[in-house]
């Protein structure tokens, strides 16, 4: 953790902190040890020790993908898929993850094109994606598509043939067909 003593305490992040450490009730951002903190743990250190020598203010935006993860928590649905977006350009290590989330979000905010074209990204990135595959063919579903359904079921279930959740799918996939 990054303590700061009560001077310091004007130079913030946005979001995140300064926050108390729960143990040892000071003040501090991240753990240098868990989540996103192990990657931008120098970057913010830095930040806030320049703050600190040349007595200034310094705001440092959160990673995108932990931003989002926070404002899906606080039901800021357009909020949290504007930072899966961001963090997806930005943070290639979470691309992956982040495109997801911001199909799921797309989806439930109506965007069913954009929720297509992510989920299919996120295959592309990870053939076999089940999650992936499995929203995409309920989309379809709910758009009467049922062939288009059954594609991205059938795809799912070659990829984990023991998925009882992609079994089930296929079923009421079948069920819309014939």
């Amino acid at each position: 953790m990054l303590y700061l003593d009560n001077a310091s305490l004007a130079v913030t992040t946005r979001t995140f902190g300064p926050t108390l450490d729960k143990w040892r009730r000071t003040p501090c951002i991240f753990h240098g040890n868990a989540g996103d903190g192990k990657d931008y743990f120098e970057m913010i250190s830095a930040a806030w020790t320049s703050a600190i020598r040349d007595k200034s203010v310094v705001t440092v935006d959160p990673p995108g993908y932990s931003t989002g993860i926070v404002l899906f928590e606080m039901g800021d649905l357009p909020g949290a898929r504007a930072n899966f977006e961001r963090s997806i350009k930005e943070e290639p290590r979470n691309a992956l993850e982040s495109m997801y989330n911001y199909a799921v979000l797309s989806n439930q905010l109506g965007d069913n094109d954009a929720a297509l074209s992510a989920y299919d990204e996120c295959v592309k990135a990870k053939p076999g994606h089940i999650d992936a595959l499995l929203n995409s063919a309920n989309i379809y579903l709910t758009r009467g598509d049922h062939d288009t359904a059954k594609r991205y079921v059938e795809i799912a279930l070659s990829a984990h043939p023991d998925s009882a959740l992609a079994k089930h799918y296929y079923a009421v996939v079948m069920e819309k067909v014939q």
